[in-house]
């Protein structure tokens, strides 16, 4: 069995897996920490890892950002260089968003350890 240490797209299950670390078994378990996701591609990349429903170009950064956003615990830990996490104002007060592409963005709020209404956007 493969070593688990980070989720990718095909760790990012809701079940216990095994972990074999100097022959000590023990399981991690991979806490879901994303709770309600609205864009249809963006779910089925964190459900099933299927890129297909994503433009090719910001697939990869969308799945490196929900590995992401799946294991943070606070805000702070998503405040990572280059995705740009700022608060949003107006309309989309209590929303964080994230830099994806040029024109696209992750928006996502964020409460108690877990994110919700975890969209894709497209800014004009």
């Amino acid at each position: 069995m493969k070593d688990i240490l980070f989720p990718t797209k095909s760790t990012i299950m809701r079940e216990a897996r095994p972990y074999d670390a100097c022959n000590m078994s023990c399981y991690v378990l991979l806490l879901e920490m994303i709770e309600k996701i609205k864009h249809r591609g963006l779910r089925r990349l964190y459900e099933h890892g299927d890129r297909s429903g994503l433009r090719p170009d910001i697939a990869g950064k969308a799945e490196l950002y929900l590995s992401v956003l799946d294991t943070a615990q606070t805000v702070q830990e998503l405040d990572i260089t280059g995705f740009g996490l700022h608060k949003l104002t107006g309309d989309r007060k209590g929303l964080f968003s994230v830099f994806v592409s040029r024109n696209h963005r992750i928006i996502f709020r964020f409460e108690g350890g877990k994110a919700f209404d975890v969209d894709l956007v497209d800014y004009h």
